[in-house]
């Protein structure tokens, strides 16, 4: 969806927005969580803290990556099946 004079926007750009800003605020919490903890992080702790922010960084990355934008690749073949060799 487009107005005539402003900026495109579309759904999945909002969802993705939102997914990245929900990501950064949860990696940002989880920090300062940690580093207020008087008791010492665990190794097992932060291995699930690394992988959580994996993860979430992983599907971002794999949702945008997904994204169709309606534009062929150049190297994208331009029938389908077919190919002319």
């Amino acid at each position: 969806m487009s107005t005539e004079n402003g900026p495109q926007w579309s759904w999945p750009g909002v969802i993705a927005l939102v997914i990245a800003v929900g990501v950064s605020i949860a990696i940002c919490v989880s920090l300062i969580v940690v580093a207020l903890s008087p008791h010492p992080v665990s190794q097992q702790f932060a291995g699930v803290l690394s992988a959580l922010s994996g993860a979430a960084m992983g599907a971002l990355a794999t949702y945008l990556g997904s994204i169709n934008t309606g534009q062929q690749r150049d190297d994208a073949p331009e029938t389908g099946p077919e190919r002319k060799n």
